[in-house]
Formats: structure tokens, sequence, C-alpha cells
């Protein structure tokens, strides 16, 4: 990734990490995400970054390994599973709900993610009703450890 980019996503970490508002937490670090995405696959369309993210080998995924039984990081993980379903609340065109079933499933985990990420971007998640909230925070924190060790493992 060059560097221009690097410091876009180190300047949005910065200003995620200090922001206590689990929305706006997740808004600065699916940026991250997004940014590093489009660098490295090239892709210009979300859908195409996702199954770049899944199915390519890349930085991102490697170092997702290094944070994955990390005893926090699966309390946050098994807090998505509990909840286990997010609908695609597209009003017109809905696809299948996400399940995240098994919490060591990259793939799974990523669409589930993605799929919150898809519903809170097009005003499908309230920050008063208590299972969205759950979802993008712990969505949020997630995002947040993954993106700072990436960066701290790749600098």
């Amino acid at each position: 990734m060059n560097s221009d980019v690097r410091r876009l996503i180190s300047w949005w970490e910065a200003i995620g990490s200090k922001e206590h508002e689990i929305f706006t937490k997740f808004f600065m670090f699916y940026m991250c995400l997004d940014a590093w995405m489009t660098a490295e696959s090239g892709e210009d369309r979300d859908d195409k970054k996702l199954d770049w993210l899944i199915d390519e080998d890349n930085v991102l995924k490697t170092h997702w390994s290094g944070i994955l039984n990390g005893e926090q990081f699966q309390s946050w993980l098994n807090g998505l599973k509990k909840i286990g379903i997010v609908n695609d609340m597209r009003p017109k065109n809905p696809g299948p709900p996400k399940e995240l079933t098994d919490v060591y499933d990259f793939e799974q985990v990523m669409k589930f993610i993605y799929q919150i990420r898809c519903n809170l971007f097009h005003g499908s998640k309230s920050p008063v009703d208590k299972n969205d909230r759950a979802l993008v925070g712990w969505s949020a924190k997630i995002l947040e450890k993954w993106i700072q060790w990436t960066l701290a493992q790749t600098r």
C-alpha cells in the first residue's frame, strides 16, 4: 500500500481510537478497512472488495489470525454469534439474512460485519435499539483491534 493511503488509514485510526460513541467508532474503523481493501485490491465495488478480502491472500487476513484467539477479541466475536442473524434491510431487494455460527470462519464473520455495515450505512440501524447497539459495538471493537494490530505489524 502506498504511504499516502497508509497515512490516511493511520489518521482515521487515531480519530477512531479516541471516539467513545460506538456508531461513530464503527464508521471510523470501517473507513480504515475500506481504504485498505481498496488500496490493496484495486477494486472499487464494495462486494468485490469483500470478495478480495475473503478469497485472496492479503495482509489483513494474515493478521486476523494474530488476534483471533485473544480472550477479549473472542468475547466480542461471541457477542456477535449470540445474536447470530443479521437481516438484509434493503427495502426493495433484501437478500438472505447473514448468519454467524462459527467465529473461526473468517468469511462468515466478514459477511456478518459487512451486513451490519450495509444496514447502518443505509439507515437501518438505530443507536437507541439495544440489539443494534450491541451489533455495532462489538463490530466496532473487532475492527478497531484488527486495524490497530495490522498497522502495528506492518510498520
